[in-house]
């Protein structure tokens, strides 16, 4: 009955360890992808105002020309 006892808290203390990690796994995945997606906003967000001002500056050349 003892052994079943010292089996069970290591299995208990196992899924403990286990389940930190995997939580600190999935934690760091997160914040790597938040840091992937931010830089690519900010990528985006340059290229789209690229094009504005493209486009606006077609929009000057079609007006006077």
């Amino acid at each position: 009955m003892e052994e079943m006892t010292t089996l069970s808290i290591a299995g208990i203390y196992l899924l403990l360890i286990l389940s930190l990690f995997f939580s600190f796994v999935i934690g760091v995945r997160i914040r790597q992808l938040n840091k992937k997606i931010s830089t690519f906003e900010k990528n985006y967000g340059e290229y789209l105002e690229t094009i504005k001002t493209k486009v606006e500056k077609l929009e000057d050349s079609f007006q006077t020309g």
